[in-house]
């Protein structure tokens, strides 16, 4: 569902009116990314609520900085690609777009589950202790 959001956002990248058009664009794409991270709290805290019943709004504006500034990481993409359609046009930079959005869809919607899944088994949400526990273990 998300990539095929983003998938209607390649044209974007397209050769067509002004660099303003492609400013608002992007600020949309952060905007719903945005919302797709912030959409992801309550589901989390549905499925675990019995642990969050004193969170206040303070945890929620904290979490809500985080996705902003993951939002911002994941446009990064998107950005360069607009800048670099003002000079070259094609399929090419159509299909960059859509492979670049399937990826880091699928990777934010496994990461969502994988981390809703297990949070139940370690007791904490998904970092990079796992990653650093797995490189650095024999």
């Amino acid at each position: 569902m998300v990539s095929t959001f983003f998938c209607t956002f390649a044209p974007i990248i397209k050769m067509f009116g002004t660099m303003k058009q492609r400013i608002y664009k992007l600020l949309l794409i952060y905007v719903v990314l945005v919302a797709i991270f912030a959409l992801q709290h309550p589901v989390f805290i549905a499925c675990y609520h019995s642990l969050f019943r004193g969170v206040g709004l303070g945890g929620v504006c904290a979490a809500l900085r985080v996705d902003m500034a993951m939002a911002g990481f994941l446009a990064i993409v998107p950005g360069l690609l607009a800048a670099a359609s003002v000079w070259t046009a094609g399929r090419a930079m159509r299909y960059a777009a859509c492979i670049y959005s399937a990826v880091a869809a699928a990777v934010v919607s496994l990461s969502f589950v994988v981390d809703l899944c297990l949070y139940g088994y370690w007791g904490f949400r998904l970092d990079a202790t796992p990653v650093f526990y797995f490189f650095t273990s024999p």
